[in-house]
């Protein structure tokens, strides 16, 4: 019989744990990309903080999961929240029950006032996160395809895959320039502006976008959360990019979106191999401006397919998605956010936290916009 236990793991304790030098290549190394946003996490107030649980069996290193402080807006209040990244269990340890106890310790310990986040779970992480008391809340996700290397990699024998990519990304291009000429008329009188995590105006408006949203919940991505994830990433690729939809007249920002890139040597389980993805991970739009959103976003994911094979949103916005339907994007499977509201939470009792009506759902919730 295995016996397993669970051990917190400190910032200070990042090159050497329980009297182990931690290297690079060992199952417990962390990256400088995550050391770098782990310390920046503008909601983390001492370097004593928490940032993983490791999980031993049989006295040996077999699983962790990272975890760190976000912030939940709850009816008007901001309250300390909790959220984690990267459950991993060694095989030979998944008979144990690490699966399961590391993402509760980590949410019992770290959550300040009681409520926790967990973003795009894996098939395997959600019933998981669900025995721990989680409710999961589903979007549709949309994908537009900008290349078609990949796919006909996947389907085609490989003498055709060449000219079927000639072919197709020249279709596809033709189609893109049909969409920037719509995007230009429909948002005629604004331009679309890159955001340097310098502007503090330009993140102070974004927050604010975030803010005149009327749903009675969600995670508040307020503007240290805005520059944080501009500035740090978990990724090599590196952290998001801001995007500013502003009048020309004037100078007034309407809205907001934010991406990144990602590379993937195998994309979903279809098994599209060496790709490059554009995500959109948070938009928003002041009051009034809602029907200018859609053609933004797509005017962003078009300025990604320079550099990406793909691009992927997700969202349970009924008419946003029937727009980008229009455009060619497809949908393929659904994205997850899960929200455990433990009882010193001061809304547990709140009937109105468990349905995803009330939440304002984005994929970059939890840990995503910085995977």
């Amino acid at each position: 019989m295995i016996a397993s236990e669970i051990v917190a793991r400190k910032l200070t304790e990042l090159d050497s744990f329980r009297g182990i030098a931690i290297k690079e290549g060992d199952f417990l190394y962390v990256s400088p990309e995550r050391r770098n946003a782990f310390f920046n996490n503008p909601y983390v107030t001492s370097r004593d903080a928490i940032f993983q649980w490791v999980g031993f069996a049989d006295g040996k290193p077999a699983g962790f999961n990272y975890s760190f402080p976000i912030r939940v807006w709850a009816d008007g209040v901001s309250y300390g929240g909790t959220t984690g990244s990267s459950l991993n269990v060694e095989e030979w340890a998944r008979k144990t029950d690490l699966g399961l106890i590391l993402p509760a310790k980590g949410v019992e310990i770290t959550s300040k006032d009681g409520i926790a986040i967990a973003a795009a779970c894996s098939q395997m992480a959600v019933p998981l996160h669900k025995i721990n008391g989680y409710k999961f809340f589903f979007s549709p996700r949309y994908i537009a395809l900008w290349r078609c290397r990949s796919v006909a990699e996947l389907y085609l024998p490989r003498w055709l895959v060449r000219p079927f990519s000639l072919i197709g990304d020249a279709a596809l291009g033709a189609f893109s320039l049909f969409a920037r000429f719509l995007g230009c008329c429909a948002l005629h009188g604004y331009r679309m502006v890159e955001i340097m995590p310098e502007d503090e105006k330009g993140l102070q408006t974004m927050a604010e976008i975030v803010s005149s949203d009327p749903h009675r919940f969600r995670e508040d991505h307020d503007i240290a959360w805005f520059k944080w994830h501009m500035t740090c990433s978990f990724s090599k690729e590196g952290p998001c990019a801001g995007f500013l939809l502003q009048s020309r007249k004037n100078g007034k920002v309407v809205a907001f979106c934010l991406a990144k890139r990602r590379f993937h040597k195998q994309a979903s389980r279809r098994g599209f191999k060496n790709v490059w993805l554009g995500s959109l991970v948070e938009w928003g739009a002041l009051p009034g401006y809602e029907r200018k959103i859609g053609w933004f976003i797509l005017g962003v994911a078009l300025k990604y397919a320079g550099n990406c094979d793909a691009f992927e949103f997700a969202t349970d916005d009924v008419v946003l998605g029937r727009f980008v339907r229009k455009f060619g994007w497809r949908q393929v499977g659904e994205a997850n956010v899960g929200v455990k509201v433990m009882r010193n939470f001061p809304k547990w009792s709140e009937k109105a936290i468990k349905y995803q009506a009330n939440w304002r759902i984005r994929p970059g919730m939890g840990d995503n916009a910085l995977s």
